[in-house]
């Protein structure tokens, strides 16, 4: 079915869908209850003192889909937010994942950016699950894969907005993520203008914060350091672009001072990601890293006070 002229145009230039082409987006509906995920090991060095409840435990999974982004949070109320889905060589993997968990409805997709390795499963995971809304950047991109993302966003009449710094979106009273970039203006990039579009979220609960920035590289890292400084410490840290060297800068890793971090990335990619760079700088600050080519999936969870880490793979953080 032809589609009507405005939505052809975004589709064209890969603008993304207005507000005029989708109904406005309302706060979250309250989603059909996950089942609870299979136990893990906590891993080593990294049990909390005694057993979380988990009536009231946020879980995060860092699923292993090989070089690319996928993080899976449920909170204790059921709620669910995806960041990313992997890329095209992990296609079915994501979705596998989920349903294993017993996830059968996606209250928030939040693709980071336009990039393959970012959504490259988006159309799968939009035809499989009860989605409730997508947020991402809205620049406009060109590639096949992004426009058919929009046009089934459009297809299945899924609510959309434009992520922007200074959005909440509630997983319940007290678990929120708080978008803290893009702004209202781009960061200019001579790199990669697409990376510095990321959505960057910072999820909190109690005394606990973790912070997902995408692929932003040191450009956002200085927009983050100006504007939003006070909402970057955070005990995990997802280090942004697979551990490239453009990101987790001095400045911004002494800031967010995590005293976690995970690193999703493939198995001897041709970037050489992780870079060695970035490991020394996590390695100089004593932070515990994680990576999805050595650990396996790694898991994270908090009751707002404490956190454990459970890895899909029994070996010791670096």
């Amino acid at each position: 079915m032809l589609l009507p002229v405005r939505v052809r145009l975004l589709v064209v230039v890969a603008a993304l869908i207005g507000a005029a082409a989708l109904a406005a987006a309302q706060p979250l509906p309250r989603p059909v209850q996950s089942q609870a995920s299979p136990p893990v090991q906590p891993a080593a060095g990294e049990s909390a003192k005694a057993p979380l409840d988990p009536a009231r435990t946020v879980q995060v999974d860092y699923l292993d889909v090989g070089q690319g982004d996928a993080i899976l949070l449920r909170s204790y109320n059921g709620k669910t937010v995806l960041i990313d889905t992997g890329g095209p060589k992990a296609r079915g993997k994501v979705k596998r994942a989920l349903k294993a968990r017993g996830v059968t409805r996606i209250d928030a997709l939040i693709l980071t950016h336009p990039h393959a390795d970012h959504i490259g499963n988006a159309t799968a995971i939009l035809k499989a699950f009860d989605v409730g809304l997508v947020y991402d950047p809205g620049y406009p991109h060109t590639s096949a894969t992004y426009r058919k993302v929009l046009e089934l966003i459009q297809e299945k009449g899924i609510r959309y907005k434009k992520a922007r710094a200074g959005m909440r979106i509630k997983l319940s009273d007290d678990v929120e993520l708080q978008i803290l970039s893009p702004g209202e203006s781009w960061i200019h990039s001579d790199r990669s203008v697409l990376n510095c579009t990321s959505v960057v979220t910072r999820l909190s609960y109690g005394k606990v914060h973790l912070l997902f920035p995408g692929d932003a590289e040191e450009e956002v890292e200085r927009y983050l350091l100006d504007n939003h400084a006070d909402e970057l410490p955070s005990d995990v840290l997802k280090v942004a672009h697979h551990g490239s060297k453009y990101t987790s800068r001095d400045g911004f890793l002494d800031k967010v001072a995590p005293s976690i971090a995970v690193i999703e990335v493939g198995k001897g990619n041709s970037y050489r990601h992780p870079s060695r760079e970035t490991m020394a700088r996590l390695k100089a600050r004593g932070i515990r890293t994680y990576t999805t080519e050595v650990h396996g999936q790694i898991t994270v969870r908090t009751d707002g006070a404490r956190l454990d880490v459970a890895t899909e793979k029994d070996l010791p953080p670096f």
